[in-house]
């Protein structure tokens, strides 16, 4: 299921709109992201959110609903893993760090570079739709996800099935 938020054009440029999804401990910012997807495990009939509004210091300061900031560095499997056409990817950063997720395949060879930016201390969800840099669709099978934060590296594998 996708979340989105169809008029934040008529806030003001200095606030943000912050969803919180406390089943997946996800935090978004729909300023940034524009959109929240998510998949519901089965059997799941009731999923809690929280919406936060307001000014930028407001919004940061006020998602403790999502048991506080991060204590250490996370990149999360992927969701749902195998996938087909698009995969969530959740991260946490501590601190604020310069943070870069890029996809490879299997040689190591450069697909696509999901995040490359300074993010502040949270949680975080990025989707991969599966193409490439030169936005074509790649080919089904495994590719590696790295995430680099710090002195933080980490490596998971995903599966692409078309």
């Amino acid at each position: 299921m996708t979340v989105t938020l169809t008029e934040i054009h008529n806030l003001p440029l200095d606030w943000d709109v912050l969803l919180l999804d406390k089943t997946s401990r996800v935090s978004v910012n729909f300023r940034e992201l524009g959109k929240y997807t998510f998949f519901s495990s089965a059997g799941e009939t009731v999923r809690e959110f929280r919406i936060v509004v307001g000014r930028n210091e407001f919004v940061e300061t006020n998602d403790l609903d999502l048991a506080g900031a991060p204590q250490d560095f996370v990149l999360s499997q992927n969701y749902p893993n195998p996938f087909n056409p698009s995969t969530q990817i959740s991260y946490e950063i501590p601190v604020a760090s310069q943070v870069k997720i890029v996809i490879y395949d299997l040689r190591g060879q450069f697909i696509w570079t999901l995040i490359d930016e300074q993010q502040s201390a949270g949680r975080y969800v990025v989707s991969w739709d599966g193409t490439n840099a030169g936005n074509e669709r790649v080919a089904s099978g495994i590719y590696l996800v790295r995430m680099e934060a710090g002195r933080f590296d980490c490596i998971r594998r995903v599966i692409l099935i078309k």
